[in-house]
């Protein structure tokens, strides 16, 4: 059973256990960052939002919501079992992304264009993939995505 919880420290270790691969390979290519590092660097943006995704009581995934004076900026880092979650995963990802609106109004990250599973995952939860807008960052392809309230 999926449910969610407010971010511990403790659901850090679990996560990066088996931490996605597309994860590990978006976030080098965003910021030249280990699993780790990309981790405790978005949870220490994150004072407004945070929360972990526990999946039958294990840490399956962390998101949350860092911010700039216009955007709230949503990230999620997760393990491998992502593809079990199915529409519990969905069904929870839009009431996530509502909370996050109640906070700020416009909501906006990018995405690097390998992640196909989340790139569908945010479509379904109603974001807007700029696909025709690509930007390159450090010689791979993001997407910005983004919904507003």
């Amino acid at each position: 059973m999926l449910t969610r919880v407010k971010f511990k420290a403790k659901h850090i270790g679990p996560v990066l256990a088996d931490f996605r691969e597309a994860d590990r390979q978006e976030v080098w290519a965003s910021g030249r960052q280990t699993p780790e590092e990309a981790l405790r660097t978005s949870v220490e943006a994150s004072s407004q939002y945070c929360q972990t995704f526990l999946w039958n009581g294990v840490p399956v995934a962390i998101c949350g919501m860092s911010s700039n004076s216009v955007w709230g900026v949503p990230w999620m880092l997760a393990t491998e079992s992502i593809t079990e979650w199915g529409k519990p995963f969905i069904k929870e990802g839009i009431i996530v992304v509502d909370e996050m609106l109640k906070i700020r109004r416009q909501l906006t990250n990018y995405i690097d264009s390998r992640n196909t599973k989340s790139i569908k995952w945010l479509q379904f939860i109603g974001f807007t993939v700029a696909f025709d807008a690509p930007q390159m960052v450090n010689g791979e392809i993001f997407y910005r995505f983004w919904r507003l309230t």
